[in-house]
């Protein structure tokens, strides 16, 4: 688990390196790595213990991602200085979804070549969505702050979408869903 909690927080600080050089109001606050790593270990566990069978030794990459996701947003360690009031921060959320989706990708294409299939996954499939032009992935993504907001955040439920999004992917690749099945 250390190894992912800390591929994590390199990638998390290499792609605030890169948003640093457009606008230097977005702060990464490298100091919460130890309760993020507490908070994520503890949120696995919690997961793994009370909402898997006894036989499971590991979560799957979707409620593994979806932990990410949490415990970065529940952390807040992307910050944006000098944000004017009337506007809204989502940057957290874009970036724990951005960076729980390339490590799914990393994941499920490691799977594929272990399968011998030879199709590669750059990317998730985003749907269209029906009434706007909004992006499905700003959309996913201002959930998660409304979510945090107004509600709480649910793992399993997050998990559930990122399955479904990891799905429709696979389907539009042409690879049978059922390659994937453990």
């Amino acid at each position: 688990m250390r190894q992912i909690i800390n591929a994590i927080w390199d990638a998390l600080e290499t792609r605030e390196k890169q948003l640093q050089k457009k606008d230097k109001d977005i702060v990464f606050d490298k100091t919460k790595y130890d309760v993020f790593k507490k908070d994520f270990e503890d949120l696995y566990n919690y997961i793994k213990n009370n909402y898997m069978k006894k036989k499971v030794s590991a979560l799957d990459r979707h409620k593994v991602a979806a932990i990410m996701i949490v415990t970065l947003l529940k952390n807040n360690v992307i910050t944006y200085k000098n944000m004017p009031d009337k506007y809204v921060f989502i940057g957290n959320e874009m970036i724990a979804t951005e960076l729980a989706l390339n490590w799914m990708c990393q994941s499920l294409n490691e799977i594929l070549k272990s399968k011998a299939n030879d199709t590669e996954i750059d990317a998730y499939f985003m749907p269209d969505a029906f009434a706007c032009d909004t992006p499905y992935f700003e959309i996913f993504c201002r959930n998660l702050y409304f979510a945090q907001r107004d509600y709480e955040l649910n793992p399993l439920d997050i998990a559930e979408k990122l399955f479904l999004l990891e799905y429709i992917t696979i389907s539009k690749n042409n690879i049978n869903p059922a390659l994937l099945y453990e």
